[in-house]
């Protein structure tokens, strides 16, 4: 999916269930695709399955925070920042 107008919330709620390939702009600019999801078929056991998620007074920045199952740890990044997201599993 590449939309522009993704919602965090609609994200979360794909990422519940899938692993999304999500390409973003980092704050610097650069550009920098994450493999990350929020289902807990793929979290370690040991990981906290309920991050916290910090919602920002401006919901145009609305934080979303996924974990990255390349890297395996937790990310962050402001929905704006979001160029394109595309399932690649469930």
């Amino acid at each position: 999916m590449t939309n522009p107008v993704l919602s965090a919330e609609q994200l979360r709620v794909d990422l519940r269930e899938n692993v999304a390939e999500i390409l973003i702009t980092k704050m610097d600019g650069t550009p920098r695709i994450l493999r990350c999801t929020l289902s807990s078929k793929y979290l370690p056991e040991a990981t906290n399955l309920n991050p916290t998620l910090r919602k920002p007074a401006d919901d145009s920045n609305e934080l979303v925070v996924v974990w990255d199952v390349d890297n395996n740890g937790w990310r962050s990044f402001h929905i704006k920042q979001v160029v394109s997201c595309q399932i690649i599993w469930g």
